[in-house]
């Protein structure tokens, strides 16, 4: 997973438009073929232990199944304390497109904040490929550390009031880069926090969030890797952080 960061980095910048989800299911069929992703985010009345309402976020890679979840499934969603990987048995496939032997594997992640759960629905036909292996469910439960909180931030995003619009003599500033809108994100959550880094450790961050790889980071900064490294670590240290992930999930304010 040598790309990763630099791609759920690309998440990230995406999140709150309609590139999203196309980018959630790129990155998953990186690394696990899936034939269908869908997103979800479920609100619940957590005293009366019900479903309140479920806003779709969207579904990639065909047309969404729209399956109804069962009642063991809903208590599942409902009942988690944590973020989730639920493997579901495979299902018969339905309706005139079916032929003999065909069945659809399903795999959910699950991600609880508050009241809410941010689900992300995987399908693939088993007749293209086997169900869900250990391996895979392995990479899937990986993945699902940094996607899943992404979702959440996606989801906020889409349900924020779009700002009012500029009087017409207000020319539009011109379209940020995705470099400087990572850049003035990480400076806005720095400020936010009251973190100071030093200069090494802020440009070894940055460099990080923009995708780039240690051993590319060290040679930009003309540092061994293993200094490079270090740099990365104390920033972690101030930021009470752990990994590229857990720097991911910074970035989100999920952390």
């Amino acid at each position: 997973m040598d790309n990763f960061f630099a791609k759920i980095g690309q998440v990230i910048t995406d999140s709150g438009t309609d590139n999203f989800l196309a980018g959630i299911h790129r990155l998953i069929n990186d690394y696990v073929p899936v034939d269908v992703t869908e997103a979800s985010n479920w609100t619940l009345d957590e005293k009366r232990r019900t479903v309140t309402a479920v806003q779709r976020l969207g579904s990639w890679g065909g047309a969404a199944r729209r399956d109804e979840a069962d009642a063991a499934i809903v208590g599942r969603i409902v009942d988690a304390k944590d973020s989730q990987l639920i493997h579901l048995k495979p299902r018969a496939i339905t309706g005139e497109a079916q032929q003999a032997g065909d069945t659809v594997c399903r795999c959910i992640l699950l991600h609880r904040q508050e009241n809410c759960r941010y689900v992300i629905s995987l399908y693939r036909a088993s007749r293209h490929s086997q169900d869900f292996s250990l391996q895979e469910l392995s990479a899937l439960k990986q993945i699902s550390d940094a996607i899943l909180p992404a979702l959440g931030h996606h989801a906020r995003k889409k349900t924020q009031k779009p700002r009012a619009e500029m009087p017409p003599s207000i020319a539009p500033a011109p379209a940020e880069s995705q470099a400087a809108r990572l850049q003035r994100s990480f400076d806005e959550r720095l400020r936010r926090i009251g973190v100071r880094l030093s200069s090494r450790e802020y440009q070894v961050c940055l460099a990080h969030l923009r995708g780039h790889t240690l051993p590319a980071i060290a040679r930009q900064l003309s540092v061994r890797e293993s200094t490079a490294a270090t740099y990365f670590r104390r920033a972690g240290i101030k930021l009470n952080l752990s990994g590229r992930h857990g720097f991911a999930k910074w970035m989100l304010g999920t952390a």
